[in-house]
């Protein structure tokens, strides 16, 4: 028998943000909201186990600090998360790890940086020669 998310969610399904009370945290919500923040599906899914887990062994999250006690469970679901991909070597500035996409990611960032030192060329090269054609007036 799995861990029933629903059921374990209830004590935090207060309204996300606060204010906002038409949407209440779910953990499909939480998932994506992961996933918004570049954790890798595979690593939330497993971020959720474990927290899920915690919560099922009988770990309760408080209010405090004027934040519900909810936030402080998204908190901890995304620490958890953030330390397992850490753990995992999964690099979060890459929006894969395979091959080809770091090759592309490799290429852009020289091009990036051949046309930003062009630039700073090209000014120095400007400024050097307004202050010859200034020296000569």
């Amino acid at each position: 028998m799995g861990v029933d998310y629903a059921k374990l969610i209830e004590p935090y399904s207060e309204a996300t943000p606060p204010a906002n009370t038409a949407t209440k945290r779910t953990p499909e919500g939480q998932k994506a909201w992961l996933l918004k923040r570049g954790i890798p599906e595979g690593i939330a899914d497993d971020a959720m186990t474990a927290v899920y887990t915690e919560l099922a062994a009988g770990r309760v999250f408080e209010a405090k600090d004027g934040n519900p006690a909810g936030y402080w469970l998204d908190r901890h679901l995304l620490e958890t998360a953030r330390e397992l991909q850490r753990k995992s070597g999964t690099r979060p500035w890459l929006p894969s790890d395979d091959l080809a996409t770091v090759a592309e990611f490799s290429r852009l960032s020289i091009k990036v940086a051949f046309w930003k030192g062009a630039a700073i060329g090209a000014a120095v090269t400007f400024s050097a020669a307004v202050g010859i054609w200034l020296l000569i007036l």
